[in-house]
């Protein structure tokens, strides 16, 4: 039995509707309602599938701040709390990213990070980082940014399921790219693959209507995360390098 105090988030709540519906055939003389009773008090010791709902309402928001308006620090959302509307909207909005995050194992960057990224990290490294690897770093944080930016709408939008995962996406960015060239472009070519017509010239995100082939399990979903990690590690790194310099 779980503490009353953990936090109850949307999987939990769609867990145990999945729970629920399995213990028809045990539970026969229970509505469904009721088997959510039995559940909620089972796994997380609740009175009442009721109960956990305000507990997720609750979990909800201790993310939100305000500061001239409200903001959520886990979906990023600007929005009124004091219009219903506006919660409605949070909370859908709110769910479709823990929604991805459970899937993906990750959620893309908020804006000002990723722009940070590229902007402080990504060109930096690319026009004035020297060697090959440095360069190559930089070019792969501002694909990130742009992938990251991408995979944001995509799950705004509720099709982040057709969204690639980074080393499937890497190849279309490759050739819309304004920013390789060169030695760093066939180098990129060479280890990721180049992939022409499924994002539009010009354009950074993927088309809502083409489903990727690597599903987020699948051993690409994987080497993208590892991939991810390393590009993050380094850009944290240099900014702890910058911080530390200028101390």
């Amino acid at each position: 039995m779980n503490d009353t105090a953990t936090p109850i988030t949307w999987a939990n709540l769609t867990q145990l509707k999945k729970m629920a519906k399995a213990a028809k055939a045990d539970l026969p003389n229970l509505t469904h309602a009721q088997r959510l009773d039995v559940m909620s008090s089972q796994e997380f010791g609740a009175r009442h599938f009721h109960e956990l709902k305000q507990r997720y309402e609750a979990h909800v928001a201790s993310y939100v701040e305000l500061n001239g308006f409200h903001h959520c620090r886990f979906c990023h959302l600007n929005f009124s709390d004091y219009d219903a509307g506006d919660r409605k909207l949070h909370r859908e909005h709110h769910q479709r990213f823990e929604e991805a995050q459970l899937a993906l194992g990750f959620l893309p960057l908020p804006v000002k990070e990723r722009e940070n990224m590229k902007r402080d990290f990504g060109y930096e490294q690319l026009y004035r980082g020297g060697d090959t690897a440095a360069r190559r770093m930089g070019a792969l944080a501002i694909i990130l940014s742009h992938y990251d930016r991408s995979m944001e709408r995509a799950i705004e939008n509720g099709c982040w399921h057709n969204h690639p995962c980074l080393v499937e996406y890497i190849p279309c960015a490759v050739v819309n790219s304004t920013f390789l060239a060169g030695d760093l472009l066939q180098q990129f070519i060479d280890e990721f693959g180049e992939l022409a017509g499924v994002i539009s010239p010009g354009d950074t995100d993927w088309p809502a209507e083409v489903r990727c082939q690597a599903g987020p399990s699948s051993a690409e979903a994987a080497t993208s995360k590892r991939l991810r990690e390393t590009i993050l590690a380094a850009y944290h790194a240099r900014q702890n390098s910058v911080t530390e310099e200028s101390a």
